[in-house]
């Protein structure tokens, strides 16, 4: 299991990372992912086309309740209109691994792991 979640960070590191609010990015920080984050609360739109501009591959790290559901299929879409394919594989894994509902339960996922 240890080796999923270093595979998964790494992983994470590597991606440019969408995600709906400033505490999903501060719990993703809090864990060490280094790698550029981009907020919904400036747009679907223009995080889609942001993330497009980007030279690393777009990873939907919204919620997996229905809200973040929602919103991480409207992206996904999206981003399929700009050309940018996100990582889907990589969202399955994540939410394997962690076993998280929401992002911000991240920190306290990786202490029980």
């Amino acid at each position: 299991m240890e080796k999923d979640v270093e595979k998964i960070l790494a992983r994470l590191n590597r991606a440019v990372i969408l995600v709906e609010g400033k505490k999903d990015e501060a719990a993703l920080r809090k864990v060490g992912v280094t790698a550029p984050i981009l907020r919904y609360g400036s747009g679907p739109q223009e995080l889609a086309h942001r993330a497009s501009q980007a030279t690393r591959k777009p990873l939907l790290l919204f919620d997996f309740d229905n809200e973040g559901k929602r919103k991480a299929a409207e992206m996904e879409a999206l981003l399929y209109g700009e050309n940018a394919a996100p990582d889907r594989l990589l969202r399955r894994a994540f939410k394997h691994v962690f076993g998280v509902r929401t992002i911000e339960q991240l920190p306290f996922a990786l202490e029980r792991i």
